[in-house]
């Protein structure tokens, strides 16, 4: 069977589809990622917003696919070198982010680099979830649309995982409404390094998994494929085996690599509430002197 071929009519072009990759530290993720986007952008007119998780150079490799629009707090910076023709949107309002998508770019969200508060980030990505939701069942932003999510396990946490109470709220809430997203041609592409790090409601409403090298069992709810743990465990970097929602697997498939443009680099400036912070250490300089 050409799984490839079958990928491309059953995901690619088919807007609404949700996956999740799951794969060990070090096990190309992002690579997938990438590869993943690539195809997307080429079979069709959707709509990508890919969130930025700040690891080192990697949002310059997008521009091999489509050039960029970056979304970033004003009261930040990002400034990318060696890639042509980047546009930059600095916001103050979260529904910025979803009201003025390029569809014609890839429209990567930079927070996350800016954010070193695990409660601040909690809160400010709950609220771009939510209004995500609302805006497209509104029927106020480009579809179809693909947001690509690495590290997906920060955004709904499983038992144990979360990081504040408000973290675990906002996995509530993702588990209610992700079904809703497939509906309205939004689907979710993410990533997680363990998939029962990820909220039980919210893990089953991927309905493809692409499994890269693992070292535990996938979860209760597919034990079925634990009999191939071994095959799991012993994949290249390059390679990642599809599992359809039939829960049929594919042959091992071989991957290429998307390396980062030559002399490309992003730099990101600044903090969230940044200035807060000096504040208080003023405060605390005259209190103790």
């Amino acid at each position: 069977m050409n799984w490839l071929s079958r990928f491309e009519k059953e995901f690619l072009r088919k807007p609404g589809e949700h996956l999740l990759e799951v794969g060990i530290t070090g096990s190309g993720k992002t690579q997938g990622l990438y590869w993943i986007c690539d195809g997307i952008v080429n079979v069709g007119k959707e709509a990508v917003v890919w969130f930025d998780i700040g690891k080192g150079n990697e949002i310059t490799v997008l521009s091999r696919f489509r050039s960029l629009k970056i979304f970033y707090p004003y009261e930040c910076k990002v400034e990318v070198r060696g890639v042509d023709d980047v546009k930059y949107h600095p916001f103050d309002l979260v529904d910025e982010i979803w009201l003025e998508l390029d569809p014609s770019r890839i429209n990567v969200v930079s927070i996350e680099p800016f954010i070193d508060d695990p409660e601040v980030y909690s809160r400010i990505v709950g609220t771009i979830f939510k209004r995500l939701v609302r805006l497209s069942h509104a029927g106020e932003i480009y579809t179809p649309l693909t947001v690509f999510l690495d590290e997906f396990h920060n955004v709904a946490p499983g038992k144990g995982q979360g990081m504040t109470d408000n973290h675990y709220r906002i996995g509530a809430y993702v588990q209610k409404n992700v079904e809703r997203l497939r509906s309205l041609k939004v689907r979710i592409v993410a990533s997680t390094h363990g998939i029962t790090k990820i909220r039980k409601g919210v893990r089953t409403s991927f309905n493809w998994l692409m499994i890269r090298r693992i070292s535990d069992k996938l979860g209760q709810e597919i034990t079925r494929l634990d009999r191939y743990l071994d095959i799991f465990q012993t994949l290249a970097n390059d390679e990642a085996i599809i599992v359809y929602p039939t829960k049929t697997y594919s042959d091992k498939i071989k991957l290429p690599f998307y390396a980062i443009p030559e002399g490309a680099r992003v730099d990101y400036i600044g903090l969230v509430g940044e200035e807060e912070d000096r504040e208080e250490l003023k405060l605390s300089h005259m209190v103790k002197h």
